[in-house]
C-alpha cells in the first residue's frame, strides 16, 4: 500500500487530508510538527508528502528536505498562502512537485494526487536506455534529462512567482507552450485563466477584435458589444505564441498594455483596467526583425527582459530516450494496447534523426509506431520510412569500426541491458525466438551479469 505524509499544525486540516487520502486507499501518516515530521520522514519511506509550507514560527522546508533525503523519487505537494509565492518556489528548488495556496481545494489537491500516483506509476516501470538514460519529470510534466533543458526549468521556477513578462523562444515544437502553462501553473495566477493565442492565425482587424474586444457597430458583423480575450483573462496569464506575426499596428496597442494595464475596444473611447500577465513566445529571432523594420524596436526591449530559450531536440540528445519512453507509456494507455518498451534498433534510430518537428514531431513518430507496430515492442519498421532512410554511410549511429559479428553481439547486449536481463522481454524485442538468442549467448560468450 502506498503511503502519504500529512503534515500541517492545524488539526482539523490534517483530519480533512487523512480522510481523503484513506479514501484513495494510502496509508496515511500524519505530523503537527517539523521535529516529528522528519522523524517520521526518515523511520519510513512515503510515496507521497503533503508539507505545510508554515507551521507557526517553523519552516516546512525541513521536512521537504528530510523527505528527499530518504526518497529522492517522493512526490511532494507544499501547501502555502499567496503571501509566500517566493517560499514555494523555493520548494520546487528543493525537488516539490506541485504547490496549493490555502486555503486548499480539496478537489483540486485530489486531482493532482491521483496525477502523482501515476507519476509514482511512471517512476516504478520507467525502462533505462543502453546508455542509462533516466528521465525526470517536473511538477508539470516535462521529461528532462538534458541539462540545458534542466536550467531552462530551473529558470521557469525562479520568474513564475514574479509577474514579470516572459519571453520564450525556441524552434516549433520545442514545447513553448508548455513552458508558458508551466510558469502560469506555478505561479500566483494558477487559479485564474492561462488564455493561448497564436498571432499567426488571425487577420489584423480580427486580431486586434480577439485580443482587445470591440463595440457594438465599430465595424460590419459587430451586432453587440465584445470583450476580448484580455478582459476575459483578467487576473490570469495571456501567452501570445508567434509574436513575430503581430501587426505593427497591434503592437502600439500591446505596449500600452505592458505599459499601462490598459486597453481599448475597437470602436470604444473609454479605457478598460485590466490586471493580466503576458508571456509571448516567438520562432524567429525579434532583433533581426527589428534590424529590418518588421517589429517594433520599444516593443521588444519591453518584452526582452527575460528570455527563456529551449533548444532544439537534436542538441538535447539524453531527452530523445527519455522523451520516447515517455510518448510510448502515454500513447500505449490512450490506445488500449500494451507495448512493453523501443528496441535498441529503432531507439538508435531515434536517436539519429535530426528531429526538425522537434518534440511534437517525436511524439507524432511514437504514435505511428504504436498504431502501425505488431509485437509488444516498437523495431525499426514501425517507423515512418524517412527515419529509416537516416541509416546512411555518413550519419550511421554505429561505430564503423566494428565488424559484423562485433555489430550484432552489440545490439545483442544492448537489448538484453534494456530489458533487465530478461530473455524473453530481449527476444521478442530483436525479433528472434527465446531458443536463437540463448545460441546467440553462446556463439558469442555473453552471460548474465553477477
Amino acid at each position: 500500500m502506498r503511503s502519504v505524509l500529512v503534515v500541517d499544525d492545524d488539526h482539523g486540516m490534517r483530519s480533512t487530508l487523512s480522510e481523503l487520502f484513506e479514501q484513495e486507499g494510502f496509508a496515511v501518516c500524519t505530523a503537527e510538527r517539523v521535529r516529528e515530521a522528519v522523524e517520521k520522514a526518515e523511520e519510513k519511506l512515503h510515496d507521497i508528502a503533503i508539507i505545510d509550507l508554515r507551521m507557526g514560527e517553523e519552516d516546512g522546508l525541513d521536512v521537504l528536505k528530510a523527505v528527499k533525503r530518504a526518497n529522492p523519487n517522493a512526490l511532494v505537494i507544499v501547501l502555502t498562502g499567496y503571501g509566500s509565492i517566493d517560499s514555494a518556489v523555493e520548494a520546487m528548488k528543493l525537488g516539490a512537485s506541485d504547490y496549493l495556496t490555502k486555503p486548499v481545494d480539496l478537489a483540486k489537491l485530489l486531482q493532482r494526487i491521483r496525477t502523482a500516483q501515476e507519476q509514482i506509476s511512471l517512476q516504478k516501470t520507467v525502462k533505462h536506455s543502453p546508455h542509462q538514460v533516466q528521465e525526470q519529470h517536473d511538477p508539470i510534466g516535462f521529461v528532462v534529462s538534458n541539462p540545458k533543458m534542466r536550467q531552462v526549468i530551473d529558470r521557469a521556477l525562479q520568474v513564475a512567482g514574479t509577474n514579470a513578462t516572459v519571453l520564450i523562444q525556441g524552434e516549433s515544437g520545442t514545447g513553448k507552450e508548455v513552458l508558458a502553462r508551466a510558469i502560469h501553473m506555478w505561479s500566483p495566477r494558477a487559479d485564474h485563466p492561462f488564455i493561448a493565442i497564436d498571432c499567426a492565425t488571425l487577420p489584423e482587424p480580427l486580431l486586434e477584435s480577439e485580443l482587445f474586444g470591440h463595440m457594438k457597430g465599430a465595424f460590419t458583423g459587430a451586432i453587440v458589444t465584445k470583450k476580448g480575450l484580455f478582459e476575459e483573462g483578467d487576473g490570469g496569464t495571456i501567452f501570445l505564441d508567434e509574436l513575430e506575426a503581430m501587426p505593427l499596428s497591434t503592437q502600439v496597442k500591446l505596449l500600452r498594455v505592458l505599459q499601462d494595464q490598459v486597453i481599448r475596444r475597437v470602436g470604444g473611447t473609454k479605457p478598460v483596467q485590466i490586471n493580466i500577465r503576458i508571456l509571448a513566445a516567438a520562432n524567429r529571432d525579434l532583433k533581426h526583425l527589428v534590424e529590418k523594420g518588421a517589429f517594433r524596436e520599444d516593443l521588444y526591449y519591453r518584452i526582452n527582459g527575460i528570455v527563456l530559450t529551449i533548444p532544439p531536440l537534436r542538441e538535447r540528445g539524453e531527452d530523445i530516450i527519455a522523451l520516447a519512453n515517455h510518448f510510448l507509456r502515454q500513447h500505449t494507455t490512450r490506445a488500449g494496447r500494451e507495448m512493453r518498451g523501443i528496441s535498441a534498433g529503432a531507439m538508435q534510430l531515434l536517436a539519429t534523426y535530426p528531429w526538425p518537428g522537434n518534440v511534437r514531431e517525436l511524439e507524432k513518430v511514437i504514435e505511428h509506431a504504436i498504431v502501425f507496430g505488431r509485437s509488444d515492442f516498437i523495431i525499426p519498421e514501425d517507423l515512418p520510412q524517412r527515419l529509416l532512410g537516416m541509416v546512411t554511410p555518413q550519419n550511421s549511429p554505429f561505430d564503423k569500426s566494428l565488424t559484423l559479428v562485433e555489430l550484432e553481439r552489440s545490439h545483442v547486449l544492448a537489448a538484453l541491458h534494456e530489458h533487465g536481463w530478461n530473455r524473453t522481454k530481449a527476444a521478442k524485442a530483436l525479433g528472434i525466438t527465446r531458443a536463437t538468442l540463448w545460441r546467440k549467448l553462446k556463439v558469442f560468450r555473453i552471460s548474465d551479469p553477477d
